[in-house]
């Protein structure tokens, strides 16, 4: 292999750690799990927050603190840049927030968009956070819309914190109770740290492909998805792969228009096997008998992954809501900086990724 080969593996591996960590502090925030936050930092480490500055510690002790009967939050990272020198690193990811909270206008549902700026460093725990600091960049305040009386989340479970929350419980069991009470260890092997640094950039691409899939309805891409004995959990429908996609392609005609944005993907990789949990932002436009209907749907997908045959495939998916906001549509289609923008979404194959993807 040569320097250059194995320079530039090293940093994917560095990489893939860093991610894991930033998506560690995100669920370790939102199920109020304080050893998960925490172990994403590394002692006398500082943030930044406005609220607070300070400690991390301190930090983690008043964040992770919220009574566990509050509705959960979400903390969900994507765009994330990374820059390493040796055993010092950088990284600006991008933050949607949400939170359900109360104020003297009512109960409110709020969406905030930022970003974090972190400096990390690798010791020998591994790469951690050293400083943190979070920058505002937008805001949406709407009053309380939540809906889970619809017949399209029969049986999702609801998101909490804690032991509270159905998929902390469910990812602790597919992972032998690890998935919920520390980051992810260094990995002393090279070779080791590289697979798993290759398997998850291969798990966090089926998520990508199951996205595209759903959303551009490509029948094809979703059956590519899954091993033939994958079963699925997912609010009306139960059982296995082949099933979904037919239970998927039923339904998908009640959208106009659908986007799933996934971010802050967390996995636990055990050789062939790994369990996964990925936010999910899904955007549902809706005709109603009154007019078009915005929708914007909250939850994690919980996944089981296998590799045979050296290719990496679902085995098992189920899904978790944390929340939902349902407005009256305010889309425009043909006026202002909208109208200069025709080239529009479709579904497969006349949707023009396809004709980037073939070539």
């Amino acid at each position: 292999m040569s320097a250059a080969l194995e320079a530039a593996l090293r940093e994917l591996a560095d990489k893939h750690a860093i991610e894991q960590v930033l998506a560690a502090h995100g669920r370790g925030i939102d199920r109020s799990d304080n050893a998960l936050m925490s172990a994403c930092y590394h002692p006398g480490a500082t943030v930044e927050y406005g609220v607070f500055a300070g400690l991390a510690a301190d930090f983690c002790t008043m964040v992770t603190g919220a009574p566990l009967e509050r509705p959960p939050t979400t903390h969900r990272t994507s765009n994330i840049w990374i820059r390493i020198d040796g055993d010092t690193a950088v990284a600006e990811s991008y933050g949607l927030g949400y939170r359900d909270e109360e104020d003297e206008g009512g109960r409110m549902q709020r969406l905030m968009g930022g970003r974090y700026l972190d400096r990390l460093e690798r010791r020998d725990s591994g790469w951690k956070i050293v400083h943190r600091t979070f920058v505002l960049d937008w805001n949406i305040n709407l009053p309380w819309s939540m809906d889970t009386a619809s017949p399209q989340y029969a049986g999702i479970p609801l998101g909490g914190r804690g032991d509270k929350d159905p998929a902390t419980r469910m990812l602790d069991a597919w992972a032998g109770g690890d998935a919920g009470t520390a980051a992810a260890p260094p990995v002393a092997d090279r070779a080791a740290a590289i697979d798993k640094a290759v398997s998850k950039q291969a798990l966090h691409e089926i998520n990508t492909a199951y996205c595209r899939a759903a959303d551009r309805a490509d029948d094809a891409l979703m059956r590519s998805l899954w091993h033939p004995d994958a079963k699925i959990s997912y609010g009306e429908f139960s059982g296995g792969f082949e099933g979904f996609c037919d239970y998927w392609a039923g339904i998908r005609d009640r959208f106009e228009r659908l986007t799933h944005l996934i971010g802050t993907d967390y996995y636990e990789v055990s050789g062939d096997r790994a369990v996964g949990e990925t936010q999910v932002a899904r955007i549902e436009v809706l005709p109603r008998k009154s007019g078009t209907v915005d929708r914007m749907i909250g939850g994690r997908f919980l996944d089981r992954f296998e590799r045979r045959g050296g290719v990496w495939k679902l085995t098992g998916r189920a899904f978790v809501l944390d929340w939902n906001v349902n407005r009256p549509t305010t889309a425009q289609w043909d006026k202002g900086v909208f109208a200069s923008l025709p080239l529009r979404g479709a579904r497969a194959p006349d949707d023009p990724v396809y004709d980037l993807w073939n070539g």
